[in-house]
């Protein structure tokens, strides 16, 4: 049994991909490896930004004092690396590193070394790739926020800053020059562990808090809001679920300027749904329709319509809750603002078990 700093630190014992001096404490994941999704090629976008996992490895010569970092790509059937190649040399021991890929499918690479911050990336006023000392600082991580909408995505560079012992994060679109806040507080034992996107198109932050009475070790995280979706003049969406068991049916709508905006959601025969969630937040629209149906034998939880509309012509919205079915919630909400007509209709029809509505 191994407990203490000591007894891993010993010629008979060693770690593999893990630090013992990283964290506090702890034996903690090896920071000087970083894996990242990325495109099929070094600056090739044919497949996208996050067509293949990537991994980052930095290799410290002691005795140039240089750290070579390496870059490979999964192989085609992701069970093993594709042969390395060096993105750069930095004439200094990196401490910690993190690897992204920025939308043009060009790697970018966050380090620290000696309590600062820099960052490898392509600068377009200089046509080259830069190595900047941004901040005193620690714990640097990176981001691709909105890989699917490249048009208006951003690397996001997050690092704890030592000048004023905050969180703080910048943008690509900024060339990475204002450092904002981010509510992280109380940050001397607190730790960046990882950036990463949810699978609600969120960007969250991970990171561990240290109790220094314990010696032991929490994760916790913070979540940005949820990016947008930005439809076409016409939007129609059709979902159907059928004989399945489903947890969580999300559909959330920001959507600006829109001529027409069509909702067709049917949940259909025997299936087990925990959550069906549409939340709308709509501005200037002529005409909006959705219309949700719960058919047969289905065991319902929470059924949530949510809109918040402004300046609409007409709103129409349809719930109908059909025969044998439980269903313990409904809600629907709306925040309606310069509206010429609204009209909304629930119907939950025979044998049903009807809690709240």
């Amino acid at each position: 049994m191994r407990e203490f700093q000591g007894e891993f630190e010993v010629p008979s014992h060693f770690l593999v991909n893990a630090s013992t001096t990283r964290r506090p404490d702890a034996v903690s994941s090896d920071y000087l490896t970083s894996f990242s999704m990325g495109p099929v090629a070094i600056g090739d976008v044919s497949e996208g930004p996050i067509a293949y996992p990537w991994r980052a490895r930095v290799d410290y010569d002691e005795g140039l004092n240089k750290s070579d970092i390496y870059l490979a790509r999964a192989n085609a059937g992701n069970t093993d690396w594709e042969a390395e190649t060096l993105l750069t040399t930095i004439f200094d021991r990196i401490d910690e590193m993190d690897l992204g890929f920025e939308q043009a499918a060009r790697a970018v690479v966050c380090v620290e070394i000696g309590l600062r911050v820099f960052l490898y990336w392509f600068d377009p006023f200089a046509a080259d790739f830069v190595f900047t000392d941004f901040d005193a600082g620690r714990t640097p991580r990176v981001i691709l926020d909105d890989p699917l909408n490249v048009a208006d995505s951003d690397i996001l560079f997050f690092y704890i800053s030592d000048t004023d012992d905050t969180v703080k994060y910048r943008l690509q679109r900024e060339r990475y020059q204002i450092a904002a806040d981010v509510p992280i507080t109380d940050i001397q034992n607190k730790f960046l562990e990882d950036v990463f996107r949810t699978q609600d198109n969120r960007v969250a932050i991970s990171y561990s808090v240290r109790n220094i009475v314990t010696g032991r070790y929490s994760l916790d995280r913070l979540e940005s809001t949820l990016y947008p979706f930005y439809a076409d003049d016409k939007f129609i969406a059709l979902m159907d679920l059928v004989s399945g068991t489903l947890q969580t049916v999300l559909i959330i709508h920001d959507l600006f300027d829109k001529e027409k905006l069509e909702l067709l959601l049917d949940v259909l025969i025997t299936s087990t749904l925990i959550s069906v969630i549409l939340e709308h937040f709509l501005f200037d629209r002529d005409t909006y329709d959705i219309e949700l149906d719960v058919s047969t034998a289905s065991t319902l939880i929470v059924v949530i319509l949510e809109h918040l509309l402004f300046d609409k012509d007409t709103f129409t919205a349809g719930l109908d809750v059909l025969t044998t079915s439980t269903l313990l919630v409904i809600i629907l909400e709306h925040f309606l603002f310069d509206k010429d007509k609204f009209t909304a209709s629930m119907d939950v029809l025979t044998t049903s078990t009807l809690e709240a509505a």
